[in-house]
């Protein structure tokens, strides 16, 4: 199968994604597909899925005649399907696509961002202390939650009333300066980017404890 085939597939999942996209839409398409150290592939799941016994095609009737010539096009089918997705080149367009999407819904966060607080108990010892943390939408591939965190204070200094707190103009620009700076700290870094984008331009940040 020619690679004009994958540029029509990736053509009709963009039109599917565009009719339901909403505002800023932070999740990807690709980097829910590939493969990942936890998961299969969208793709292997697809053809794995199947429960279908080759005892169909052993009737000695007309339809089983049917059944095993529709059979044998199905192996041919799945074979062509495999053949597809394990091309190196079909990888390297899917991940190179993943980490693009990435990068663009990191930098869609940085520059809208949806700014919430709330309160977060820590036990240490023998003692609990409740912390004013702030949390915004944003995707990084090695967290299960799509969200950042920043620890903004203790409660007992900042007071507990977030509803005052999100209506102080002064510490919500504080909170959302601290979300942002985390951010900086996940963010994919590329070193050029107009042009092919090669593996090695493209790197993850070092990232912060503060955003589990």
């Amino acid at each position: 199968m020619s690679i004009i085939w994958i540029y029509r597939f990736l053509f009709y999942l963009c039109v599917v994604e565009e009719q339901s996209m909403k505002k800023n839409q932070l999740k990807g398409i690709f980097t829910e597909l590939i493969e990942t150290s936890t998961r299969k592939s969208a793709f292997t799941s697809f053809i794995e899925t199947e429960d279908i016994l080759i005892d169909v095609t052993l009737e000695k009737s007309e339809i089983g005649l049917t059944r095993k010539k529709i059979f044998e096009e199905l192996q041919t089918l799945k074979a062509d399907y495999v053949s597809i997705i394990e091309d190196l080149k079909t990888k390297q367009l899917f991940a190179r696509l993943a980490r693009l999407e990435t990068a663009i819904v990191q930098h869609r966060s940085m520059l809208d961002t949806e700014v919430k607080l709330t309160l977060l108990n820590q036990k240490r010892g023998g003692s609990e202390t409740s912390y004013v943390v702030a949390r915004a939408p944003f995707y990084n591939p090695n967290n299960v939650k799509a969200e950042i965190r920043a620890y903004l204070g203790k409660a007992d200094d900042l007071g507990k009333d977030l509803v005052k707190l999100s209506n102080d103009p002064e510490f919500m620009k504080m909170a959302e300066l601290a979300l942002v700076s985390s951010m900086e700290e996940y963010m994919i870094i590329m070193d050029t980017l107009p042009g092919g984008l090669k593996t090695s331009q493209v790197k993850f940040g070092r990232g912060r404890k503060d955003s589990k």
